[in-house]
């Protein structure tokens, strides 16, 4: 598994990648890349991070 963008990534399972703290710059494709004697593949993915939600302020 070749982990191709760097930003804190919690790479201990290879089959999932877990990216915490993600801010807005972290956007955009990420793509999963495979191989071995047999050939190669590859899938890619969209992330888009948002910023979160102003809460309600209660009124009186």
């Amino acid at each position: 598994v070749q982990i191709l963008k760097h930003s804190g990534i919690n790479s201990s399972d290879a089959e999932v990648l877990t990216l915490y703290n993600v801010t807005e710059a972290e956007s955009g494709e990420y793509v999963c890349k495979v191989s071995n004697y047999i050939g190669e593949a590859n899938q890619s993915a969209w992330l888009t991070v948002t910023r979160p939600l102003a809460k309600a302020t209660e009124q009186s």
